[in-house]
């Protein structure tokens, strides 16, 4: 009851900072140290190739690239460029995040020679999303593991061609769950919470595999004799997480910078969060008629402060800040009226950044790129903003802080990387 009530009252009268330290030393919170050798990555042997080079290697990655080239997106009419994002991981599903509207006619007159500077690369993590209700209690999110190339072809296997896998039980020992834990399985544990990801299975929109699958999509594009580079990064949630509140993404930049007074359009700073979203509506639960099932789209406002509130982005040089309010799906009663019920799914949501960066290294002609994403399981505090600072290549640390002065501190790391994402032009 106690701890109900605090609860409750939290819901009220919280203000919530995510505090981003990145500096590689232990960090002295209000006189509670966070260690650095407290938080790691996930070291591993695994391969982790580029998608392109593993697509004649896997039998189920192999046909879904080929059914992905023999169907069109009817997003984009370049056969060249879908066919090559097709390749490289970006299925049709995924190039209505990258494509907007305002894009299609600019990408539907890129050539051959275009695509030869393009460089695709992806990324996909499973997400075991434990609701954390008290705030006493740590976020840790270090329980997410990016799939390797096997992992990524059993994925595709389960939720594209309902095949059974070995990946549940891969992904259990990955996230060292205990026996019991392991028994119940890591599916059968995920259904148990509620937040994003609807009670009731609904066929049309459940895939069959379940895991919170996080997917990374970075698209690059080197102007010809110009040192910049046209990026555009994504990270969607290709499969819901089970906790919604405000989520933190940065996207971080070494050897290259963004320049807001650059000209000829090269200062472009475009950020978008969006959803598809599916509402229901009838009489009761079992008798619904679908009323609509869009793509929606909130163009982000830049903030000249670090502390951002949903749908809003800051910047400097080295990365691009942004906040994010991860949406609810369910069921809604009207309970004091006509008893109908209400019912909304939603899927497929996340954020994409387009930006020129400038290479700062004309020898090396490389960039690196990190998107680091902090995804929040607490769902009993209200998050109502986030400070953000960020850097290519570091940890992140993280304090909640309530309005009446109370504090959590947090271990997190990149999104379980250690790696990022690293494009060479010629």
């Amino acid at each position: 009851m106690r701890n109900r009530l605090k609860r409750n009252m939290a819901l009220m009268s919280i203000a919530i900072i995510l505090i981003f330290n990145i500096e590689n030393v232990a960090t002295c919170v209000y006189g509670s140290e966070i260690e650095n050798n407290e938080i790691s990555y996930m070291e591993t042997d695994e391969e982790f190739s580029d998608f392109s080079e593993i697509k004649d290697d896997y039998e189920y990655i192999g046909n879904k690239v080929e059914d992905e080239i023999n169907q069109s997106s009817g997003i984009i009419e370049n056969e060249e460029l879908e066919k090559y994002l097709n390749e490289n991981g970006v299925f049709d599903e995924d190039i209505a995040s990258l494509c907007e509207e305002d894009d299609i006619e600019e990408f539907n007159e890129i050539t051959e020679e275009d695509i030869d500077n393009m460089d695709v690369s992806i990324e996909y993590y499973a997400v075991l999303d434990e609701q954390v209700d008290e705030q006493s209690e740590e976020i840790d999110d270090t329980e997410m593991v990016r799939l390797n190339d096997e992992q990524i072809e059993m994925y595709i296997a389960e939720k594209y061609y309902g095949e059974e896998t070995a990946l549940n039980d891969e992904l259990n020992e990955k996230l060292g769950l205990n026996d019991d834990e392991n028994e119940e399985g890591l599916l059968d544990k995920i259904a148990m919470y509620t937040g994003l990801q609807p009670i009731t299975v609904y066929a049309e929109t459940q895939t069959k595999q379940g895991n919170h699958i996080l997917k990374k999509i970075v698209w690059c594009q080197k102007e010809n004799n110009s040192s910049y580079v046209d990026v555009i990064a994504t990270a969607v949630w290709d499969t819901m997480p089970a906790n919604r509140n405000l989520d933190a993404i940065a996207l971080c930049f070494n050897l290259g910078q963004y320049e807001p007074d650059a000209t000829n359009g090269h200062n472009r700073l475009d950020v978008i969060h969006f959803w598809n979203e599916t509402k229901w509506e009838g009489y009761n639960a079992s008798c619904l008629n679908k009323i609509y099932s869009k793509r929606q789209v909130v163009k982000m406002k830049l903030h000249n402060s670090k502390k951002l509130n949903e749908d809003q982005y800051s910047y400097n040089s080295g990365y691009i800040g942004m906040a994010i309010r991860l949406h609810n799906s369910g069921d809604d009663v009207d309970t004091f009226g006509t008893g109908n019920v209400t019912r909304v799914d939603i899927q497929k949501e996340g954020v994409r950044c387009r930006v020129y960066v400038r290479l700062t290294s004309l020898q090396k002609k490389e960039l690196d790129i990190d998107i680091n994403y902090l995804h929040t399981k607490v769902t009993a505090w209200y998050f109502v903003n986030v400070f953000i600072s960020a850097a290519y290549g570091n940890y992140i640390n993280a304090v909640i802080q309530t309005i009446n002065g109370g504090q959590t501190a947090t271990k997190t790391e990149q999104s379980g990387s250690s790696d990022g994402f690293v494009f060479k032009f010629k």
